[in-house]
């Protein structure tokens, strides 16, 4: 299921098959004035990317259909260049890794907001 909003602001895509999640993380950023749209998968989230223009991605690495690092590395197959965080509850393997180091963030469930909000803003203030 894909969610959308229409507010003007820096456009982010949240991707997290934890519907409570990704809903979460939507209204806390719309709150902050993003604009942002959700993916409940990797797969979702590709299609999405195909429609439209992010200026920051934030993907769970564990999904079902397309995982966070399946859909990085399509991304990175299309020179897309977008800055992409990961997070994730799970410790990162040594295979996953390799992926996740080529992305600009990782950070750890549980989330605490005002820290993500802190890398959000680093990372909005050096692509503007």
């Amino acid at each position: 299921m894909e969610y959308s909003s229409n507010t003007t602001a820096n456009k982010i895509l949240i991707v997290d098959d934890e519907q409570p999640i990704l809903e979460t993380f939507i209204e806390m950023f719309e709150l902050k004035g993003f604009n942002c749209d959700g993916a409940e998968n990797g797969l979702e989230a590709l299609h999405l990317t195909e429609q439209n223009n992010y200026d920051i991605i934030v993907s769970d690495i564990n999904m079902p259909v397309m995982s966070g690092t399946a859909f990085f590395t399509k991304l990175q197959e299309t020179n897309d260049h977008t800055p992409f965080i990961f997070i994730t509850g799970y410790e990162v393997t040594s295979e996953i890794n390799k992926v996740v180091k080529k992305a600009t963030a990782i950070i750890s469930k549980p989330v605490q907001f005002q820290e993500f909000m802190n890398l959000i803003e680093k990372i909005r203030f050096s692509i503007n």
